[in-house]
Order: C-alpha cells, then sequence, then structure tokens
C-alpha cells in the first residue's frame, strides 16, 4: 500500500477520509456489519468526525454487498440514493 500511495498513508493527512474537509452535499455510508474488508469501526470514525455524514450498516451484510443489485442489501442502496437525491433538490 505504501508504494502506491507514495508513502505512509498516516502522513499524509489528504489520504485519510476523516481528516478530509467535510462534505457539502448530503452523503451517506452504507456498511455491512460483516465486511471483513474495511473495518466498521473506519465508517464511524468518519462519521464522527462528518456529522453530517448519514451511517446506516447493514446487517447480514458483507463488503460488495453494497454494489451487487441481486444482494439482500440492494434495496436499502436504492433507497437511499433516492434519499438523498430528495435531499439535494
Amino acid at each position: 500500500v505504501a508504494a502506491f500511495l507514495g508513502g505512509d498513508a498516516d502522513a499524509d493527512a489528504e489520504l485519510d477520509p476523516a481528516r478530509s474537509v467535510s462534505p457539502t452535499i448530503p452523503t451517506a455510508i452504507l456498511q455491512g456489519d460483516q465486511d471483513t474488508t474495511v473495518p466498521p469501526a473506519i465508517a464511524r470514525s468518519y462519521a464522527r468526525a462528518h456529522p453530517q455524514t448519514r451511517l446506516r450498516t447493514l446487517r447480514g451484510c458483507g463488503h460488495y454487498a453494497v454494489i451487487d443489485p441481486v444482494s439482500a442489501a440492494w434495496p436499502a442502496v436504492v433507497a437511499e440514493i433516492e434519499r438523498l437525491a430528495q435531499a439535494g433538490d
């Protein structure tokens, strides 16, 4: 990872989303409670740093369920996109 990023991620604030500027548009994170690729603590940390971000934890879902249209998580993803679209009006 360090070679890909060009150095230690901890040394560059721009590589840490929690240390980024807060989003200026409605923002949501949907994460499966069984995600072993990105620990749920990362999403919680981001949401704490950016309190206007909505964090939804999807039960029984792993990392890729939120991008799989045939997964049980997909209706929640569609509903969140619709909610965000209405919030942006």
